[in-house]
């Protein structure tokens, strides 16, 4: 008689990762067929497609009690990313890379800015300006002569446009200031 993986099995594996990371569903599918997949080569069991079956209704009962809720990590992402420096297409990537879709993306940055009371605009500049004080780049270079060349590339490697990049290493140190701390 050969073993099985059973539902309970999948709940554990689920659970233990979960503990430990913060995922959306389309991310934590992914990783928990990786686990299954894996289990069965090491224990010598045959993989069956019943497993997948398990795993959705283990999903299912992790969305009723709330520990699977891409809502609750997108916006998690998107206010950590931004108080990181982080620009809106950076954020949308990682989020893209985790496997939510680029609509639910756009509707959870528009709930972000809903509750945050400032525009998109808003955001992404005081975001820019926590990157260049972080990267210590424009009106927060500790030389007067910095290679602005440079700081460009950084910017745009970040996700900003080369007119948002422009805006902020022209920014004076007391508006970068005025629009952090206000």
């Amino acid at each position: 008689m050969s073993k099985k993986i059973t539902i309970k099995n999948i709940e554990n594996m689920g659970l233990y990762y979960l503990d430990r990371y913060s995922a959306p569903t389309p991310h934590f599918k992914t990783v928990m067929l990786r686990k299954i997949k894996r289990r069965c080569a090491r224990q010598d069991i045959p993989y069956e497609s019943e497993y997948a079956d398990l795993l959705d209704q283990v999903i299912l009962k992790f969305q009723d009690y709330g520990y699977l809720d891409d809502a609750t990590y997108a916006r998690a992402v998107i206010k950590s990313q931004l108080n990181n420096g982080a620009s809106k297409a950076k954020i949308k990537s990682k989020l893209m890379t985790k496997g939510i879709d680029i609509t639910q993306i756009d509707a959870y940055f528009s709930d972000y800015i809903d509750e945050t009371d400032y525009s998109a605009k808003d955001l992404e500049i005081e975001a820019g300006i926590r990157f260049i004080k972080k990267k210590r780049i424009g009106c927060y270079a500790k030389d007067t002569v910095y290679d602005q060349e440079k700081a460009l590339r950084q910017l745009a490697y970040a996700g900003y446009s080369y007119h948002m990049a422009k805006q902020l290493l022209e920014m004076s140190a007391d508006e970068a200031d005025a629009i952090l701390y206000r």
